[in-house]
């Protein structure tokens, strides 16, 4: 009786283990069938791997751990194993969530134009810094926060930081997956999709300074900038703390002209005191003015006409302080333009930008016209018609009776129905090596955490 419990309740281990691997073997299937262009490639793939060699891993250790022991030590076994599967499913389900959403409406239109949006800024970015190893796009999704954010390949998700979820939390930042979550907002108002480049910008920083020196690089940039421009020590250190940010920031100027910077003029407009006081977050947020003179500098630098210039100027009149920022900002400005990223720059990459502002004004114009307007398939053509559905935005927003609901309604449509259809067929363009080295560092940590005595 006893020997026939203790198999019941091996079995019954295994059998989670199994079922799980199965479950998740039926999604990945499943969510591939849906991914027809194969957008998705690299992040299933990796999902499938890694979860593939845990689950067969504990499923090893299992069989061994068990053999020949008692049955009070085969329970206690099975316990843990039990507690694997569980800690697997969650790190599963954290990425299959996101992926699901691509599945569903409202979601799915919306996301589709957001991953053309990051698709193209990351592409456009890589292709020119050189590298042979492209990593995998960062996986966009929707949720229940007040703005943007990235989250970096190495950083841990912030809803996974509860201690029962550390270990989780560990894999996922092990993971050659960065995400990106936009703000529920997107979904009924689809001009605020064109913060996806800025946020694209910041996994580009993490990728092309993923080395100690180039992070360094970045934050000496800053600091010499504004030394130069006669700061102290202080002022050297918030600028510094800024410059993740504030490259971002550039990032998007360089990608889209005007239409990013309108759009965070827009998130940010404040009494007088809060554009000059800096952002929540230990100080990692620049004040929005430093933000607005940022994306001038750059902007006029290359060939794009200012997009801030009535709050920016009411503000410089007004406060001694904001115009002791002009020169500051006009030196990080420079100094992020020129900061090495591969074999080239964003000054370089800028060399293209106002073409790109004329074309996202076509693309307004476009958007705002009887014709039903045609997509586009050109690397940057997703970038910039989401760029010029803000623009129109700003528009219709403009008129002095309030914008009409029914052109609003028409914009938001025209939007959502081309900026996906704006990319290429067939776009899973990562490096296959460095996906699979990618894999194989996370499959490796994740199963010598599951075959630890932390259990």
């Amino acid at each position: 009786m006893r020997d026939t419990m203790t198999r019941i309740r091996l079995d019954d281990s295994l059998g989670e283990l199994d079922g799980l691997r199965n479950e998740i073997l039926t999604w990945v299937s499943a969510t591939r069938r849906h991914d027809a262009d194969d957008r998705h490639g690299d992040h299933l793939q990796a999902i499938e791997e890694v979860t593939t060699a845990a689950l067969l891993g504990v499923r090893e250790w299992l069989l061994d751990q068990t053999t020949g022991r008692a049955q009070g030590e085969v329970y206690t076994e099975c316990r843990r194993a039990d507690l694997r599967v569980v800690r697997i499913r969650r790190f599963w389900r954290w990425y299959a969530d996101r992926l699901d959403q691509y599945a569903r409406s409202p979601h799915a239109g919306t996301l589709a134009a957001a991953d053309e949006i990051v698709r193209s800024s990351w592409h456009e970015v890589f292709t020119a810094a050189g590298g042979a190893d492209v990593p995998p796009v960062p996986l966009t999704a929707v949720a229940d926060v007040d703005v943007p954010t990235a989250l970096a390949r190495a950083e841990v998700p912030w809803e996974l930081k509860a201690p029962a979820d550390e270990m989780v939390a560990t894999w996922t930042a092990r993971m050659p997956i960065a995400t990106i979550t936009l703000p529920v907002a997107v979904l009924t108002r689809p001009w605020w999709l064109i913060l996806a480049v800025h946020e694209a910008g910041h996994h580009v920083h993490a990728e092309l300074f993923r080395a100690g020196d180039a992070v360094d690089s970045l934050v000496t940039a800053a600091e010499q900038a504004v030394d130069r421009a006669g700061a102290g020590r202080e002022e050297r250190t918030r600028w510094a703390r800024w410059s993740a940010e504030l490259f971002a920031d550039a990032f998007a100027v360089v990608l889209a002209g005007s239409a990013p910077a309108w759009s965070v003029a827009e998130l940010e407009l404040a009494d007088d005191d809060t554009l000059l006081a800096p952002g929540p977050s230990t100080g990692r947020y620049p004040p929005p003015l430093v933000r607005w003179l940022l994306a001038d500098a750059v902007a006029s630098r290359l060939g794009v006409a200012d997009p801030v210039t009535g709050t920016r100027a009411r503000l410089l009149d007004r406060h001694p302080r904001a115009r002791d920022l002009v020169s500051l900002g006009t030196g990080v400005a420079e100094a992020l333009l020129d900061l090495p990223l591969g074999t080239t720059c964003l000054r370089r990459i800028g060399l293209a930008t106002a073409g790109w502002q004329q074309t996202a004004l076509s693309w307004r114009q476009a958007l705002l016209a009887r014709a039903e307007p045609l997509p586009r398939r050109r690397p940057e053509s997703a970038r910039l018609c989401a760029a010029g559905g803000t623009l129109a935005w700003f528009v219709l927003a403009a008129d002095p009776e309030g914008p009409a609901p029914d052109r609003i309604a028409t914009v938001n449509r025209r939007m959502l129905e081309l900026v996906p259809r704006c990319g290429p067929t067939r776009v899973r363009t990562s490096a296959p090596a460095a996906i699979a080295k990618g894999i194989a560092a996370a499959a490796e940590s994740v199963l010598a955490d599951l075959r630890s005595d932390s259990w």
